[in-house]
């Protein structure tokens, strides 16, 4: 779509919000055409004392796409991207078993929405 904003008007635009609020430029990937068929959202509940362990373990796996710290009845909440559904269940046992946390796993059956906010024309940010 051509916005008849000059591509030097855009620029200092785009940096202007890089400063203020952009975190990064990212690509979004269609992971199952990698032969990554199963994505997850995985809560945990951390045994006490092993919060901060259980989180250095999460924040540092291949499988976490994005993790974030709850003040729900879990402790951890992420999206985890695996080859199949027996990876991802035998990556809940392990995390169970080594560290003592209780998980609640959802799998994925349908993507409906992902990464639409402040897309549309009338939300562009410039």
């Amino acid at each position: 779509m051509k916005t008849g904003i000059p591509t030097s008007t855009v620029h200092d635009r785009v940096k202007a919000y890089e400063r203020r609020a952009l975190k990064k430029h990212t690509t979004l990937i269609d992971f199952s055409k990698l032969g990554f068929n199963a994505t997850t959202n995985i809560a945990f509940r951390a045994e006490k004392g092993s919060r901060e362990d259980l989180q250095g373990f999460l924040s540092r796996h291949p499988a976490v796409n994005t993790l974030y710290r709850t003040d729900h009845a879990f402790d951890f909440l992420g999206e985890f991207i695996f080859m199949d559904l027996s990876e991802a269940h035998d990556f809940v046992n392990s995390v169970e078993k080594s560290f003592g946390a209780q998980a609640q796993l959802m799998n994925v059956v349908e993507e409906l929405k992902k990464e639409d906010f402040l897309t549309r024309e009338e939300h562009c940010l410039i």
